[in-house]
């Protein structure tokens, strides 16, 4: 049995089917042994943590996450390290619903922001490229290069707001 501190958004396999990490509203990753559950490693992150995955290669893990900081952190998968300063760059306006359900009657409330939440991320099969998928209504691309760094190649948009009452 694998235990987390609170509520548990993402899991994901290592590629080679040893370890598992797991993201969560505690503003952690845990890596643990796949066998025999062990929790391995914590890894620290400025925000509840909603999409976690390995790079097929196993080098990296991206942890994609919400406020205070609404960006992707990416670790070093053996240690554990930072790897580089988080990758921001899901911004907007957006509606954001704070229902208030008191006699019927919902509250909307116009949240200006400078980034948004990071729900979802992904390497794609040959670990050059990281995608993720945000509260703004955008998928960003962004290309790991050999040099190791990770930047921004594109942001593809098109899906709207729909409000959920």
């Amino acid at each position: 049995v694998f235990l987390s501190s609170n509520r548990v958004y993402s899991v994901c396999f290592s590629s080679d089917g040893k370890q598992i990490a797991s993201g969560s509203w505690d503003q952690t990753v845990k890596i643990w042994n796949a066998s025999s559950g062990e929790l391995q490693s914590t890894l620290d992150v400025d925000g509840p943590v909603f999409s976690v995955s390995f790079s097929p290669d196993g080098e990296f893990i991206a942890a994609g996450y919400g406020y205070p900081g609404n960006a992707i952190q990416i670790f070093k998968a053996q240690t554990g390290e930072k790897f580089q300063s988080p990758l921001a760059g899901h911004t907007g306006y957006d509606l954001l619903s704070h229902a208030l359900l008191v006699l019927k009657v919902v509250v909307f409330a116009h949240y200006p922001a400078t980034s948004r939440p990071v729900y979802c991320v992904g390497f794609d099969p040959s670990g050059k490229k990281l995608v993720s998928g945000s509260y703004d209504k955008t998928v960003k691309v962004w290309s790991v290069g050999s040099s190791g760094t990770f930047e921004c190649e594109s942001t593809l948009a098109g899906h709207r707001y729909v409000p959920s009452l």
